[in-house]
């Protein structure tokens, strides 16, 4: 019996084979690491003390020591003012949303097997 129909019998009070004891959750994200920013067209490298990159919500990510956490942001909108001329992220990227899609995917097809995933 896989998730699915375990779930369903569950919503039947139908004899299921287990009671999950936590919520089901999967973790999805747009880039690698929190340590690393998302900057469009970068090479996956280490940031480099001293080096600032912006990710795409405008978001300034500076490197001050080598270390893990050794990195301090710069807000992109530092006063509501800002907010006017902010420039918002192309959802229309590809390359911003296909890990996104990737990781979909995957559940889609760990959870209700690779024919529902390919449907989708």
């Amino acid at each position: 019996m896989n998730a699915v129909e375990n779930a369903l019998r569950i919503i039947r009070f139908d004899s299921p084979e287990w009671i999950p004891a936590t919520m089901p959750i999967h973790h999805i994200s747009f880039h690698r690491s929190l340590d690393t920013p998302y900057v469009h067209g970068q090479a996956e490298r280490p940031q480099q003390v001293g080096e600032t990159l912006t990710d795409i919500w405008g978001v300034g990510v500076k490197k001050v020591r080598d270390a893990v956490g050794g990195t301090f942001r710069i807000p992109s909108i530092p006063t509501p003012d800002k907010l006017k001329s902010f420039r918002w992220p192309d959802a229309n990227d590809d390359y911003v949303c296909e890990q996104i899609y990737q990781q979909a995917k995957d559940f889609r097809e760990a959870t209700y097997g690779s024919a529902v995933a390919m449907a989708v």
